[in-house]
């Protein structure tokens, strides 16, 4: 009898041990990406942005510089990389991707912060994706030439006022050609 409670007692003690937890995963959070003051949305292709930066993105914590350098990436409609610097803020919550220059009018950019992505005390990110399309660039008409006769841009801008017309400067500036 007592070798039966003997190993009645070890089982228990023995079926009783508990295995060593592992550590609950801490995710830190993005709270938003801007350029110039304009929020981008990260499901649905956000329109209309400057072309000039920075790009702005502002976290929940504190981001391990080494791992921002690595998993922040921006990239052209064809896939190539975007040269940038980036400079950190407010305890390195905030990072700003300060563009090595002007991105192209009317193109399409994706911003992707990989879930690489790493917290100062090695806090985990999911990821995520931001797509956006420049402005259209506008036309300036500085002269015309045609037939080696040079129209001044009030002339040009004179003759599309007037319904097609165009002045061409003479001498006294009279002349008139359709």
């Amino acid at each position: 009898m007592i070798k039966k409670l003997f190993i009645l007692l070890s089982l228990i003690l023995l079926g009783c041990k508990t295995k060593p937890s592992e550590e609950p995963v801490i995710y830190f959070q993005i709270l938003g990406v801007e350029i110039n003051s304009k929020n981008l949305d990260a499901t649905n292709t956000t329109s209309d942005i400057n072309i000039k930066g920075p790009i702005i993105a502002s976290f929940t914590k504190p981001l391990d510089i080494t791992s921002a350098a690595e998993n922040i990436i921006l990239v052209d409609n064809q896939s190539m990389e975007v040269p940038y610097q980036l400079i950190f803020e407010d305890e390195n919550s905030t990072v700003n991707l300060v563009l090595d220059s002007d991105l192209e009018y009317a193109a399409n950019y994706t911003l992707t912060i990989s879930d690489q992505l790493k917290g100062n005390n090695g806090e985990e990110f999911k990821g995520v994706q931001y797509n956006f399309t420049t402005i259209n660039g506008t036309l300036r008409l500085d002269s015309l030439k045609i037939n080696n006769q040079y129209f001044p841009t009030i002339a040009i801008f004179l003759g599309l006022v007037l319904g097609g017309f165009i002045y061409r400067w003479g001498l006294f500036g009279k002349d008139l050609i359709r």
